[in-house]
């Protein structure tokens, strides 16, 4: 079900924490609205995995961001 945009112009915002053993880290959601029937979201992401090297976050990232793409994209979609 489709809801509506906010009342007012501000765009909203979220944060949503991981404080795993393994995974930590958090995602910043800003959602704006583009009209009557559309808006936009944004995210930026922050993501360690223990016992991983530094080395390989730029692999790291690139998987869960497809991964929280993946999730927010069908979280946008439900009708």
């Amino acid at each position: 079900m489709p809801l509506p945009p906010p009342p007012h112009p501000r765009p909203g915002f979220a944060r949503i924490r991981k404080e795993g053993t393994v995974v930590r880290g958090w995602i910043d959601l800003t959602v704006t609205g583009e009209g009557p029937a559309s808006s936009r979201v944004l995210w930026s992401q922050v993501i360690s995995v223990r016992a991983v090297p530094r080395a390989l976050d730029p692999l790291l990232a690139a998987v869960a961001r497809a991964a929280y793409g993946w999730a927010v994209r069908r979280l946008i979609d439900r009708d």
